[in-house]
């Protein structure tokens, strides 16, 4: 999972607990990355539309 990505998921509004199922150390040792990105709730609600294509209902 792309640290962007999981930052996105850790600061969703229902508070969502990402569960990466992986054995690949690379993949395993980039997760710290995710909790050094700062997604505001501004910032978030321009994520959502941008990746799904149409509003936050």
């Amino acid at each position: 999972m792309d640290a962007i990505a999981c930052a996105w998921l850790i600061v969703h509004p229902a508070k969502i607990l990402p569960v990466v199922g992986t054995n690949n150390l690379e993949r395993i040792g980039k997760l710290p990355d995710a909790m050094r990105i700062n997604i505001d709730r501004e910032t978030w609600f321009e994520i959502y539309p941008a990746a799904q294509g149409h509003e936050v209902p």
